[in-house]
């Protein structure tokens, strides 16, 4: 059974890929990991983690991606997507959060531009996730799922 993504009530829209992308990954963890995640209705949550293995603080790559889903009555729901990038130089350099949109608390942040205006939100969400999902579709990726 094809897992239903809830994507209404969101302050962005959700591209056709992106919501592909997510509905393949949350099938992927239901039949990966049934005893972790109950059927039908009970609240479940997962954590789904997107990286470039090659991506490091000297060479770059691709930005690490993690998307956290909860699942409700009426089925699963998008509860943040945080960029991460290094910051730094030297031995200071460290991963840290580019951008995060946490669609629970409606709190939306760049790492340089502090937080955003909902307008703002709609322009860089939809310039993330078209990113995000050529990228995902270049498999340059790897993705870890893991059941809370």
């Amino acid at each position: 059974m094809k897992p239903t993504l809830v994507i209404t009530g969101l302050p962005v829209r959700i591209s056709h890929d992106l919501q592909t992308l997510l509905e393949q990954a949350i099938s992927s963890a239901l039949e990966d990991f049934p005893d972790e995640i109950p059927d039908g209705t009970t609240p479940a949550t997962l954590t789904l983690n997107y990286r470039d293995p090659d991506y490091s603080a000297t060479t770059g790559g691709y930005h690490p991606v993690e998307i956290r889903l909860e699942r409700w009555d009426d089925g699963w729901h998008l509860r943040y997507v945080t960029d991460f990038a290094y910051v730094g130089q030297g031995w200071c350099t460290e991963l840290a959060k580019e951008l995060d949109f946490d669609f629970s608390v409606g709190e939306y942040t760049h790492s340089l531009m502090g937080e955003m205006s909902l307008a703002e939100v709609n322009e860089w969400f939809d310039v993330w996730q078209q990113s995000f999902c050529c990228y995902a579709q270049m498999d340059v990726f790897t993705l870890t799922v893991t059941p809370d």
